[in-house]
């Protein structure tokens, strides 16, 4: 099938709409996709992919958030389906073999333009003259390698809050571990504070900060390349009360079935020079020096970014590598 050029856009309607109840579509036929935009396509029900896309468009339809969608030109049916994200470009770094890689302000994953896609050229010009001129854009990467395919100007593309409830940040932190762990800790933290077992004072944030761009890596069953790799990472860090005296411990799914002793959390990271520190469990994100930080006091960045990378899981086990954990990973 010949692949268009890709729609970025905000859904506009899906027809036929949900069945009572949502979150159920029926199995045969076409739903049409129709975009803000006016663009119009074909989402085959066939397709084992489509139950989990219709959700998904639906998702990003209720949210206010765009959709990257490519199509066969004959037909208009969709051929692939991926969910744009906005962000700060804080570096991009010199050509290493075939991959350009790219700093993502606030991700802390591994992000990279490959040398070989014909678009390269333009996507690099794009992702430096954004950092040159501290500007937002709106980036597409593929579900696990997180290539880079698509970048673009984030003006008309500011994205509203997600209407989703909180999933709990032990699932998604365990099974996505890829990114968005500035916004896992923070509702971690928020769900410590809730159950009344713990007070405020007790509980702190641990963040690492690689020596050299997406240095922290880990292995996992959880992404089909079996590895992910962090520029920094964050969890948090609460005392307890052992039979020597009173210890601190991390809290971190992405890594551990349980608590840790510091020390171990931060060599699972396998960079030892990486720097690590500790701030108050107020702070959201922070750089490396600690002379920008953000709070999210209501917790909404929280479950916007929890929603982010929920949708992203949710393609992703709908793609030809299937739900984590996967079983070619040692």
């Amino acid at each position: 099938m010949a692949t268009t050029n890709p729609s970025v856009d905000f859904v506009g309607q899906l027809t036929p709409p949900p069945l009572a109840g949502g979150g159920r579509w029926g199995t045969s036929g076409l739903m049409k996709v129709q975009l803000r935009g006016g663009a119009t396509y074909q989402l085959d029900m066939a397709d084992s992919r489509a139950a989990v896309w219709a959700t998904v468009l639906d998702d990003l339809r209720r949210d206010g958030r765009p959709v990257y969608l490519e199509h066969d030109a004959a037909t208009g049916v969709i051929t692939n389906l991926l969910q744009p994200k906005i962000f700060s470009v804080a570096a991009v770094a010199a050509p290493k073999n075939d991959q350009v890689e790219v700093a993502l302000h606030p991700s802390h994953g591994r992000h990279f333009v490959r040398l070989s896609n014909r678009d390269a050229p333009n996507l690099l010009a794009s992702l430096r003259n954004a950092q040159q001129q501290a500007s937002d854009v709106l980036v597409t990467e593929t579900l696990s390698e997180h290539e880079i395919i698509d970048v673009r100007s984030a003006a008309g593309f500011s994205t509203g809050s997600s209407s989703n409830p909180y999933v709990a940040p032990s699932a998604s932190a365990a099974v996505y571990p890829d990114d968005g762990c500035w916004g896992r800790a923070h509702e971690m933290v928020r769900l410590m504070l809730n159950s009344g077992l713990v007070s405020s004072p007790d509980i702190r944030k641990a963040w690492t900060f690689g020596s050299s761009g997406a240095s922290l890596t880990v292995d996992t069953r959880n992404n089909p390349s079996c590895r992910v790799a962090w520029t920094y990472h964050v969890a948090p860090v609460i005392e307890i009360i052992t039979g020597v005296g009173e210890e601190t411990r991390v809290i971190d799914p992405a890594l551990f079935t349980g608590p840790v002793l510091e020390s171990d959390w931060f060599n699972a990271q396998n960079d030892p020079s990486a720097d690590l520190q500790e701030s108050v469990n107020t702070v959201f994100w922070r750089d490396r020096t600690g002379s920008t930080v953000e709070t999210d006091p209501t917790y909404t960045k929280t479950q916007s970014v929890l929603a982010t990378y929920r949708t992203d899981l949710m393609l992703r086990s709908a793609s030809p590598d299937g739900p984590p954990p996967y079983a070619g990973c040692p």
